[in-house]
């Protein structure tokens, strides 16, 4: 698909950052792109029935994705990013993190299209990449240090 390249373009420099080439996985609904890292993953989630996406900090086991969405042998495995920026207090684009934080069952602020989902992916972008190196430098313990479990 088109957009699942302008997506892999938007996050190509993550692999200066030690992760894999993407990994796109697609379903009927969805399509996930991953980025492999040692400890940790990227995931973007393009959802088609909500026409929204999610960016999670994925935790590795024994370098694999887990088995669980939310929970994998007992232990939290995805968080959404705006979760690890919140709990940690990092310090990242306002504007970009409130473009992030405003949909789904709080309510859609724009129609869904094309052209809004890539500017929510633009806005994942930038916040992604202000917190990139605190992410890697907490990679250890983003999930051990997590207040809450995600729900």
């Amino acid at each position: 698909m088109e957009i699942e390249k302008w997506v892999t373009n938007q996050f190509a420099e993550l692999t200066s950052y030690g992760f894999s080439e993407p990994i796109i996985k697609r379903e009927d609904w969805s399509t996930v792109i991953d980025w492999l890292g040692t400890d940790i993953a990227l995931e973007l989630e393009l959802d088609w029935r909500e026409f929204d996406i999610f960016l999670l900090i994925v935790r590795l086991e024994d370098g694999q994705l887990p088995q669980g969405y939310y929970v994998s042998n007992g232990e939290p495995c995805r968080f959404h990013l705006q979760k690890i920026i919140t709990e940690n207090g990092w310090s990242v684009a306002l504007d970009e993190m409130k473009a992030i934080s405003s949909t789904g069952k709080r309510g859609r602020s724009q129609k869904p299209s094309t052209d809004n989902l890539r500017q929510r992916v633009l806005a994942y972008k930038v916040v992604l990449m202000s917190c990139i190196n605190q992410i890697l430098a907490n990679s250890g313990t983003i999930f051990t240090g997590s207040k809450t479990p995600q729900s």
